[in-house]
C-alpha cells in the first residue's frame, strides 16, 4: 500500500498542480477571489541543447525544445512519446563564460542571439559584486568562482519578474516569464504522460511490473499460484505520478526516453549546484531579513517571498557525496531511496509500495490519469504566483505557491547546466591578505568539519574571498565566497566575511521557522575541527 505521507504531508507532488490550476472546484483560497481564465502560452522558446563532454566553447548539438506535444510517435503501449528531432550544430551556446547554457532564452527555435541572456547575467553578476563589495575588476572571478551566487541572483530576478504585473514588466522580465512558464508547462505534460505510461506498463503485466529506479512495488501475494488469475492492485495514483516525475526529471541513462531535452537531475554535477545555489540564495535572504543589507550591499534574494524561501530551502540539504536529500519536513518513509534532487520534486509517497487498493479506486485510475494528462497543458506558474498570495490549497497540495516556486527554482538551475566552476588553485597568499588568528596567534589554515561531515580547511584571501580545500589536499585550495560547516552541537551554518568580521547564517532548518536563529555578524567564527574540538578564529589585519 502507499504509506502515509510525512508531516509536510498532504502535498502529493509539485507536478500534479496541473490538476489544481485548471478546474475551479479544486483550487480554493482562504479569501475567495474570482479566478481569471488561464492564459494560453504566448511564447515559443528556443532550442535546448544536449551537451557534449568535450571542452568548451565548442560546437554543440541542439534538439528542438518546442512544444512537447509536437512530433509525437506512438509507444508500443499506445502512449504518444516525443520523437527524436533533427539536430543542428551551432557554436557559442555552451561556455564557462556564461551562466545560462544552451541559449534557453532564444526568442525563436534556432535563434542563437544571446543578447537577453548576457544582459540578465550581467545584472546578476553586478548584484553579486555589490553584495560582496567587490570592484568591477573582479567580474571574471565571480563568473568562475561564484557561479552559484550568480544563479541565486538570477532566481531573485526570475521571482521578481513573475511577481510583477504584466503591464509593468520590462521586455527582459517578460522574456523570463514566457520561457519558464513554458518550460514548466512542458515538464508537467512530460511527467503526466510518463505517469500514464507507467500505469499502462503495469496494466500490461501487473506481476512483472518494475517501477523506475528508487521505487519498489510488490504484488507477490497476488501473483502466486492460482491467484495469478486475478489482477493485483496497482501502486495507485500517487505512486504513478511519482514515477512519472522520476521519468521526466531523471530519465534512464540508456537514452530510452526519446526527446528528453533538459539536463538530468541525476547528473552527478547537478546536486552540488542545487545545494550551493540554494544556500547562496538563503544567505542573501537571511542577511537582508536580519537587517544586514546596509552592511553588505544589496542582498541577493532580499525580495524573495516566504514561499520561495521555503521552496529553495528544500534543496539546501546534502549528504556525504553531495547528494541532495529532502529536508526533515518532507522526508517520507523510503523517500531518500529515490535519491538526488528528485527526492525534493517527487511526492513523499514511500519508495516501497505494496498493492492494497480497493477495486473502486483501481477502476478510477485510468480516468484520473487521463484527466491529469489533459490538464497538464494548462498549468501556469504565472497564474499561481500572481494569484496565490496565501491560502492556496488543493486536493493534492497544501501550498500551491510554494510548490510552483520549488519547480521554478529547479527549472532555472537546469537551464544553467552543465556547470563550469573554477578549479584553478587560489592565488598564493600575499603580504596584504588578512590573516586568521586562533587564540591570538596567526595560522595559515583553519581546519573545519564541513556540513556534509567531510574534513576541510580554509584561509582568507584578498577582499571577501576565501581559499578552501579538502582535508586531504595540501595545495592552495580554490576560491570561494563562503564556507558551510558544523558546530560542536552538529548544527550546520554558512559563513562569509564582511570586512574584519563574519556573517554567520544557520542552515539545515528553514528560515521561516519560528525559532530560526537570526543571522549574526561576529568577530568570532567557531567551527568543529577534524578531531571534534571547537576552534574559534578571528579575521586579523
Amino acid at each position: 500500500m502507499i504509506r502515509d505521507l510525512s508531516a509536510a504531508g498532504s502535498r502529493v507532488l509539485a507536478l500534479v498542480l496541473a490538476a489544481c490550476v485548471v478546474g475551479g472546484p479544486i483550487l480554493s483560497r482562504a479569501a475567495a477571489a474570482p479566478q481569471a481564465a488561464v492564459p494560453a502560452a504566448s511564447f515559443v522558446s528556443g532550442q535546448t541543447p544536449t551537451p557534449t563532454p568535450t571542452p568548451t566553447p565548442i560546437p554543440i548539438t541542439l534538439t528542438n525544445a518546442g512544444s512537447i506535444s509536437a512530433n509525437l510517435t506512438p509507444s508500443p503501449l499506445g502512449l504518444p512519446q516525443l520523437a527524436r528531432t533533427p539536430t543542428i550544430t551551432v557554436a557559442s551556446c555552451y561556455s564557462p563564460d556564461y551562466i545560462f547554457q544552451g541559449c534557453p532564452l532564444a526568442p525563436q527555435p534556432g535563434d542563437l542571439r544571446p543578447e537577453a541572456e548576457r544582459r540578465l547575467e550581467a545584472r546578476a553578476i553586478a548584484s553579486v559584486l555589490q553584495q560582496y563589495q567587490l570592484p568591477d575588476s573582479e567580474r571574471p572571478r565571480v563568473l568562475r568562482y561564484a557561479r552559484n551566487e550568480v544563479r541565486a541572483a538570477l532566481f531573485g530576478d526570475v521571482e521578481e519578474a513573475f511577481q510583477t504585473i504584466p503591464a509593468e514588466r520590462s521586455p527582459d522580465q517578460q522574456l523570463l516569464v514566457d520561457v519558464y512558464r513554458r518550460l514548466m508547462r512542458d515538464k508537467h505534460v512530460q511527467a503526466m504522460r510518463a505517469a500514464q505510461n507507467e500505469y499502462r506498463r503495469w496494466a500490461a503485466d501487473p506481476c512483472g511490473y518494475e517501477p523506475p529506479p528508487g521505487f519498489t512495488y510488490s504484488a507477490a501475494s497476488a501473483c502466486i499460484g492460482a491467484s495469478r488469475a486475478f489482477t493485483p492492485e496497482s501502486p495507485g495514483l500517487q505512486a504513478f505520478v511519482a514515477y512519472g516525475i522520476k521519468r521526466a526529471y531523471a530519465p534512464p541513462p540508456d537514452g530510452s526516453t526519446a526527446g528528453y531535452v533538459s539536463p538530468s537531475v541525476d547528473d552527478p554535477t547537478a546536486s552540488p549546484v542545487f545545494w550551493a545555489t540554494s544556500n547562496a540564495a538563503l544567505l542573501g535572504y537571511s542577511a537582508a531579513a536580519a537587517g544586514y543589507a546596509g552592511a553588505i550591499g544589496a542582498a541577493v534574494g532580499a525580495a524573495l517571498p516566504a514561499s520561495a524561501v521555503q521552496a529553495i530551502f528544500l534543496f539546501a540539504g546534502r549528504t556525504t557525496g553531495s547528494a541532495i536529500v529532502s529536508a526533515s519536513g518532507i522526508a517520507g518513509a523510503g523517500a531518500a531511496a529515490v535519491g538526488g534532487i528528485v527526492t525534493v520534486l517527487v511526492a513523499t509517497v514511500s519508495a516501497t509500495v505494496t498493492a492494497s487498493l480497493t477495486l473502486a479506486r483501481e477502476a478510477a485510475l485510468p480516468d484520473q490519469l487521463q484527466t491529469l494528462v489533459d490538464r497538464a497543458g494548462g498549468y501556469d506558474v504565472e497564474y499561481i504566483i500572481q494569484t496565490c498570495v496565501s491560502g492556496c490549497v488543493s486536493a493534492t497540495s497544501t501550498d500551491l505557491r510554494r510548490d510552483a516556486e520549488q519547480e521554478l527554482f529547479a527549472n532555472l538551475v537546469l537551464t544553467t547546466l552543465p556547470d563550469y566552476p573554477g578549479t584553478e588553485p587560489a592565488p598564493a597568499a600575499q603580504p596584504g591578505d588578512p590573516q586568521l588568528l586562533v587564540a591570538g596567534s596567526p595560522v595559515d589554515w583553519v581546519q573545519y568539519t564541513a556540513d556534509d561531515g567531510s574534513p576541510r580547511a580554509f584561509r582568507l584571501s584578498s577582499g571577501p574571498w576565501i581559499a578552501d580545500r579538502a582535508g586531504t589536499d595540501n595545495g592552495a585550495g580554490v576560491l570561494t565566497l563562503s564556507i558551510a560547516y558544523k558546530d560542536a552541537a552538529g548544527a550546520t551554518w554558512t559563513a562569509r566575511r564582511v570586512g574584519s568580521q563574519f556573517l554567520i547564517v544557520r542552515t539545515g532548518i528553514p528560515p521561516t521557522r519560528i525559532n530560526y536563529p537570526e543571522p549574526r555578524q561576529s568577530a568570532d567564527l567557531s567551527v568543529l575541527d577534524w578531531s571534534g574540538r571547537t576552534v574559534t578564529a578571528q579575521a586579523g589585519g
